[in-house]
């Protein structure tokens, strides 16, 4: 695509009509409202999560002028557009969010209470498992989510009213490395921890007798297992979500420079979506999916070509028949269309060895076996039906495994 066609097309990216009749010029984020509510529509409904989830506030980069922009020094983006997020434990995916479009009235009282109700209102009375850090967590907040039949855990600071007054549950009280106490009142368990600084923990879910284990090291020596207490293990595991999406978002995120706010935020949301795409995808695809994909990147790629692929036929001219490489086999038909009863993930009942890539990709056959078994290095070779990168010696492994 050309430089000028790319900027027409990207003038004229709206989200919403200026000029429709109902739109709430009242809301700040009134220029993309329909586009996030869609999305979190499709979100909630494509996927149910596992039973653990992390709120975290992510940072969507914007420099520009805009009255929500949020400056958090102690995060790798220290300037942009605030987003609450409440996203899958083992995996990162995003099951809601809302974006910080600045102090709702005169005064707002209790931001993190709020945020985190509304987060959790899609699971009332499903008995989600949710981690948050000290921002959030305070002892009102895991009583109301009790009672809304959700279960709660997370860091909390030494000043939150309703805390244990017992001395010797105190930050500053003297205790040795790793020493552990536990206290509780009603449904509600609070533990303090001596590790390289004093950690807090409350839940409302946790049994104050059980134990768990997290890495340490010890003595100057490797990780060594700890005992502590089950509420600070859980959290440990579980309060990673977040930082799980922002990290494949990092890696692969679209960083195309605006002075339009919203498009910052639109290109974080398709961002967001392929990353939730693909997670749901993996979790029905078997071993066939995994097989194809590896990880992110390669389905990532194979989603961008799927997307522009019509575009591309339509406008690249035909290849002179003298600048194409020599095919090792013929043309087969296209395959039959699959039965309604038939299974999604069925591999073509026709494979044909031939050069499918221009840029050189790890054969998939060499990935599945130890180092001294590989046959070489990477190939433009593949099976056509597939789309898999194959070494020609591995092509037969490959018929083998389908047929």
């Amino acid at each position: 695509m050309s430089r000028d066609r790319f900027v027409a097309i990207w003038r004229y990216l709206h989200l919403q009509n200026n000029q429709a009749a109902d739109v709430n010029k009242d809301d700040k984020l009134w220029k993309m409202r329909w586009f996030l509510n869609y999305f979190l529509d499709r979100f909630q409904a494509l996927y149910e999560v596992d039973g653990n989830v992390s709120v975290d506030e992510s940072m969507i980069k914007f420099k520009g002028r805009l009255s929500f922009r949020q400056y958090l020094p102690m995060k790798p983006t220290k300037w942009g557009v605030k987003v609450w997020v409440m996203a899958e434990s083992s995996t990162g995916y995003v099951t809601n969010l809302q974006v910080y479009a600045g102090r709702e009235g005169s005064i707002e009282k209790g931001l993190a209470h709020r945020v985190v109700m509304e987060l959790a209102r899609p699971y009332y009375g499903s008995y989600l498992s949710i981690y948050m850090d000290n921002f959030y967590t305070g002892v009102t907040l895991l009583e109301e989510m009790k009672t809304h039949g959700l279960n709660a855990c997370g860091t909390v600071r030494a000043n939150r009213t309703g805390l244990p007054k017992n001395e010797r549950l105190r930050k500053n009280t003297s205790m040795e490395k790793h020493e552990f106490r536990v206290a509780q009142k009603d449904d509600l368990t609070f533990c303090i921890w001596q590790d390289t600084k004093t950690v807090m923990v409350l839940s409302n879910h946790h049994d104050p007798t059980q134990t768990g284990t997290v890495n340490r090291k010890k003595d100057g020596a490797n990780h060594v297992p700890l005992e502590v207490p089950a509420s600070l293990a859980d959290y440990q595991k579980h309060m990673k979500g977040v930082d799980l999406l922002d990290q494949m978002i990092g890696y692969y995120g679209f960083q195309h420079r605006s002075k339009k706010w919203w498009r910052r935020v639109f290109f974080f949301f398709l961002a967001m979506s392929c990353h939730n795409a693909y997670i749901a995808a993996r979790s029905v695809g078997g071993t066939a999916f995994r097989h194809k994909y590896r990880g992110y990147k390669p389905w990532l790629e194979d989603l961008a070509e799927q997307l522009i692929t019509p575009h591309r036929t339509r406008a690249v001219n035909v290849t002179p028949p003298s600048s194409l490489p020599a095919s090792p086999s013929p043309t087969l038909p296209p395959s039959p269309a699959p039965s309604a009863g038939s299974r999604v993930d069925t591999p073509p009942p026709q494979h044909d060895c031939g050069k499918v890539y221009d840029k050189r990709k790890q054969c998939r056959e060499c990935l599945l076996v130890s180092d001294t078994e590989k046959v070489g290095g990477p190939t433009v070779y593949g099976c056509k039906q597939c789309s898999l990168p194959l070494h020609i010696e591995c092509f037969g492994k490959h018929y083998r495994r389908y047929m």
